[in-house]
């Protein structure tokens, strides 16, 4: 244990601990714990004429501020250059509201400084430094500015502000945008709001609107005084919902509908007797919550019956005694999991549970003291999120016998209502949002073909107060709301959940409150909105933001359409047999800033998850769920993943959670590195968890067991020679192991596969090896000369490799050469499982359709091709060099962009392209899918592409089988490139990143069993580039197969890419123009 700190008292009645302060002067301003002790080291640093500083906590109007008193006698240090010097070195939320300077602070007796006798700040001044910024030009933006005010809670607010730089959330949105019709009768397009978000210009939207005549005045729903009627759209679904996708006829199924409301009297006590009488009334007031719904079998529709307000106890009504928490636990689990306490035909859809606890029971049997529970539990086709802090403050309106009878619309009207909507253009928009979404291929988890249970679970995901500060000043930076940041974080984690599915669709809650009647009125309102998303690998963190940020803004005017009109939009059959929303988003924001009188008992929500902790058994509505909770008034920010049990045992939620907590951190990490995403694109994220991941020693075993066959057999040996460089010996120690677990040819034998030897010598004539080597079929032997560091190996230095005569039948040393070069060139992923790199080709090559992009009618008798080239004229190609240097690239990877580009001009309707690869010593070729954006420019698919090429090249020893292509087909596009400083390429040469080995040939023992020439390999179309260093020459060939291509055909595509090629480094915008304003119409097709 330690000393916290903390000041308590114990309430001897309650057995309660009491916070009451600290002994230091560490506080929370806003969810941030603060040191004020560093921000008054900042401040006296300033100047030297500072002689004290003390900074408080202080409340105006429901807001923390901090507020500095500084010593000086100077009048050069005013507040401006405290407030700018603060700016500059601390964060924004450490820096105080007001500075007051005095020039003696009061005193103790005892000489220290007396906090209680500084003067109260005056906040006037605080409203005063923002009048300066928020005077309003115009009478339109005063009347929009007062309600800003109202929404934000905030005395004044700069006419210039932007409704995301004061930390905006989408409920505080649709509240004002509820203001805006309310107060002017009409209101701007939702999409145009978040789009222009400044005070400023939601003034001058108004203005334009309101002197139209093409927009017709708002007119306000009223009460219709009907008591039967047609459900509404959002009851509908709730009702088949439960009757069918989870067995409401069996009542031993978990209740997937119940929303128990746990409350605390945390004040004065409370009357059992006008609690029921409070309970009565506000059932009168809102007649949803004494409504019936019964299927009437004539008309095959459900209908909805409003009940008498004479009928007593319309709700039900209990009262349980506790000793301990795990009691209370296991009522408000039974109240949340049973099926037992409504009963919706007969309109009991809300009911009411009194837990006393035994020891703090008083005398009088009527009251409930500090400390008693409540739980209020409803059904959700009579109650949704935004009806729970309408009946809390009916409540206390009404216990208090503060509020008065009033005409209200009731929920049965709006039910009318909805009906009279026309909705032809929402249909229209979510036709063509979901045209392109195959459900019955794009399920993003495990298909659950049972009716569930309803059964879940649920776990806590930690973020951390930096990572949630992080995420609230990225929000803001890209005017955007947490809720899109969040809901972006949920579409890339399943992105890399499901192995790089592009194609993701998530459902997220609409409140659906869109007109400023429905504000006050409890009932089911919610709708359900199907958000589907098409992620790139390649894509940065951004990229998807603003495709989130695209969708929910265009979606906005169209939310109102019934979810179950939407789901028809899908062009599939038997819709009803599949969810479509297999995983939910919801991000709610819980506002507690709002006080009452000391005099009025209050009941006081209480979260599930403090009391009783994750994980724990909960109802699942779908298969995964991304729950998340943010407390304004503290900004912190709370995660809990939902999974349905039908699916997802405890440990793999575990394991989930920590890969979306792990995913998280890297995007913003605990220690705070800038305000942007420091990963630069999706495909770089990684969720392997640390734990999966295995120490490079755990490899060197790898089940190779020694054999009791003894042999004694000549090997086959290759001896090279460094001329060049340098060499890790235990990198290349690593490569070879490595090699051995690449091919299954190591492990076929039963020998010890490899072994290295390493001897030091003085001259390299001394030279002398026996390659007898027994149980094993690999070995490397080093001959290097003495030096001072062990581990390299220098110029003149040998490396010998040995092979035993049992694979030289079927392996070729050119291959062994190149894997060789990638494994020690890519050496940081040999210390990972290769679960790391079969994810990333996962994620490539994710729902890629292997077909041949060029057709043929003729059968590929023969591998006949037909070339044609060209050497590039001298001043294209010091065009293309220029360009590689200046924008520090490689020439390879311009090239290849040039090919891609090409490939799409000549196949226009294609932009998924999988290439085949080659450079250099590479004998085999790297998949290289791409998907080319046509309306992007030269210089943003350079970028993407080099990324692609880069991550390929890294996880090139990890391609499973899986991901290349079927048996049936084969790359048949290729891209070769070689860089050859002598005029032609050596085979016998091996070019390392830092070393270049160069085989001696009189030392080694050929075989014709080795394969030392380039095998050739099948193909439809290649290109090959060939760039002679030595000459600074760039020719290039182009092959086309017989099957395909004729003669004339092949030159004639030889010369549009010669074309295509002059036009992107001649009279081409790299960087601005578009892909598609190419052309490779020769100049006499014109």
């Amino acid at each position: 244990c330690y000393k916290t700190g903390d000041y308590g008292r114990m309430e001897v009645k309650s057995g309660e601990l009491k916070f009451v302060g600290r002994k230091d002067f560490q506080i929370k301003l806003r969810g941030q714990r603060i040191e004020l002790g560093h921000i008054e080291h900042t401040i006296l640093r300033f100047s030297s004429f500072i002689s004290n500083c003390v900074v408080m906590k202080a409340i105006y109007h429901e807001q923390e501020h901090l507020v500095a008193y500084v010593e000086t006698t100077v009048t050069g240090v005013n507040e401006d250059s405290l407030r700018e010097n603060c700016s500059l070195t601390l964060a924004s939320y450490m820096v105080p509201s007001l500075f007051i300077i005095l020039q003696k602070f009061p005193l103790s007796l005892n000489g220290k400084v007396d906090r209680k006798s500084l003067p109260s700040p005056d906040f006037a001044l605080l409203t005063k430094l923002v009048d300066a910024d928020a005077e309003a030009r115009n009478p339109m933006e005063v009347r929009v500015h007062r309600l800003w005010c109202k929404v934000f809670y905030l005395p004044k607010i700069p006419a210039n502000s932007s409704f995301f730089s004061l930390h905006g959330t989408s409920l505080l949105f649709m509240k004002l945008y509820n203001l805006y019709q309310t107060e002017f009768g009409m209101a701007p397009d939702i999409v145009t709001c978040l789009q222009q978000p400044h005070i400023n210009e939601h003034a001058r939207l108004l203005t334009d609107l309101i002197n139209s005549t093409l927009n017709p005045r708002y007119e306000p729903w009223s009460s219709l005084h009907v008591d039967q009627g047609d459900v509404s759209f959002a009851q509908s679904r709730i009702y088949l919902d439960e009757q069918i996708r989870f067995q409401s006829s069996d009542k031993t199924t978990t209740a997937i509908y119940n929303l128990p409301l746990l409350c605390r009297l945390s004040q004065s006590f409370i009357s059992i007797i006008r609690l029921r009488e409070t309970l009565q009334e506000i059932t009168e007031k809102h007649a949803v919550l004494r409504t019936s719904i019964q299927f009437d079998s004539e008309t095959g529709h459900l209908k909805q019956s409003v009940l008498p307000t004479s009928l007593q106890d319309c709700f039900t009504f209990e009262m349980s005694i506790i000793d301990n928490a795990d009691e209370l636990k296991a009522i408000f689990n039974d109240e949340l999991t049973s099926r037992n306490y409504f009963d919706i035909e007969r309109g009991r859809v809300f009911r009411c549970h009194i837990i006393r606890q035994r020891s703090t029971m008083c005398n009088n049997a009527d009251l409930l003291s500090i400390g008693d529970w409540i739980i209020f539990n409803f059904h959700h086709i009579a109650f949704d999120g935004e009806s729970e802090q309408i009946f809390l403050d009916d409540f206390h309106q009404f216990y208090n016998r503060q509020q008065h009878k009033q005409e209200l619309l009731q929920y049965i009207d709006y039910s009318m209502h909805e009906r009279q909507i026309n909705m032809t253009a929402a249909k229209l928009y979510w036709r063509r949002m979901l045209k392109n979404y195959d459900i019955m291929k794009s399920k993003i988890l495990p298909i659950n073909q049972k009716t569930s249970s309803g059964d879940g679970l649920a776990i806590e995901i930690l973020l951390t107060n930096d990572i949630v500060k992080q995420l609230i000043e990225y929000a803001s930076s890209c005017n955007a709301t947490l809720y899109q940041v969040c809901l972006t974080l949920y579409y890339v984690f399943l992105h890399k959940l499901t192995g790089g599915q592009r194609d993701i669709l998530i459902g997220i809650v609409q409140a659906n409150r869109y007109r400023p009647e429905l504000r006050r009125i409890i009932g089911m309102f919610v709708n359900t909105l199907p958000i589907v998303i098409r992620i790139d690998p390649c894509d940065t963190f951004d990229q998807v933001l603003s495709k989130v940020k695209t969708v929910i803004f265009e979606s906005q005017p169209y939310s109102n359409l019934p979810y179950q009109d939407i789901i028809e939009q899908l062009y599939m059959k038997r819709v009803h047999e599949r969810n479509v929303v297999q995983t939910m988003f919801t991000l709610n924001d819980y506002d507690i800033t709002k006080s009452r009188s000391s005099q009025t008992p209050i009941v006081e929500p209480h979260s599930i998850y403090d009391l009783f902790g994750v994980p724990m058994n909960v109802p699942a509505m779908f298969d995964m769920e991304l729950s998340m909770e943010y407390i304004t008034k503290t900004q912190s920010l709370r995660a809990n993943l939902i999974v349905s049990s039908d699916l997802f045992d405890s440990s793999a939620l575990t394991k989930m959670a920590g890969q979306f907590q792990l995913l998280v951190e890297q995007l913003f990490p605990p220690i705070p590195i800038g305000i942007s995403p420091i990963i630069s694109s999706i495909c770089d994220l990684s969720i392997i968890l640390p734990e999966e991941i295995l120490p490079c020693d755990s490899a060197k075993t790898n089940g190779f067991n020694d054999c009791d066959l003894k042999m004694n057999i000549r090997l086959l040996s290759f001896v090279y020679q460094i001329t060049n460089g340098y060499l890790s010996i235990e990198r290349l120690r690593r490569a070879l192991q490595y090699m051995t677990l690449k091919h299954n040819l190591f492990r076929k034998y039963p020998f010890k596969s490899i072994d290295v030897q390493i001897d030091i010598f003085d001259m390299f004539s001394h030279i002398s090896y026996s390659n007898n080597t027994n149980e094993c079929i690999f070995h490397v032997h080093v001959f290097k000369h003495e030096s001072i560091n062990a581990d390299l190996l220098a110029e003149q230095d040998v490396i010998i490799f040995n092979f035993h005569p049992c694979i030289v039948h079927v392996f070729s040393m050119n291959i062994f050469c190149q894997d060789l070069l990638l494994a020690y060139e890519c050496e940081t992923t040999l210390t990972t499982n290769s679960t790391v790199g079969y994810a990333f080709w996962n994620e490539i090559m994710f729902d890629y359709h292997w077909k041949p992009l060029f057709n043929s009618t003729k059968d590929k008798a023969t591998d006949c091709v037909f070339t044609a080239g060209a050497i590039l004229d001298a001043d294209l190609t010091q065009m293309i060099l220029s360009y590689v240097s200046t924008s520090k690239t490689s020439l390879l990877h311009v090239l290849l962009t040039c090919y891609y580009i090409f490939l799409f001009k000549l196949v226009p309707d294609q932009t998924d392209f999988c290439i085949g690869v080659s450079a250099d010593n590479q004998f085999h070729q790297i998949p290289l899918r791409f998907h080319l954006n046509p309306r992007k420019s030269f210089h943003s698919s350079l970028q993407r592409i080099t990324t692609l090429y880069q991550k390929s090249l890294q996880y090139a020893m990890h391609i499973a089988p899986q991901f290349a292509p079927p048996p049936s087909t084969y790359l048949d596009i290729v891209f070769n490139f070689k860089a050859n400083s002598n005029g032609k390429h050596s085979f016998n040469t091996i070019r390392f990143p830092n070393a270049q080995l160069q085989q001696i040939p009189h030392l080694s023992h050929q075989n014709e069993g080795f394969d030392n020439h380039l095998v050739s390999s099948k193909f439809d179309f290649s290109l090959t580039f060939i760039h002679d260093e030595q000459l600074n020459t760039l020719q290039y060939q182009v092959h086309a197969s017989a099957h395909v291509f004729d003669q004339s055909t092949t030159q004639q595509l030889s010369q549009r890419f010669q074309r295509l090629t002059h036009q992107l480094f001649t009279s081409f915008d790299l960087n601005i123009q578009p892909i598609y304003q190419l052309s490779i119409i020769l100049p006499h097709e014109h």
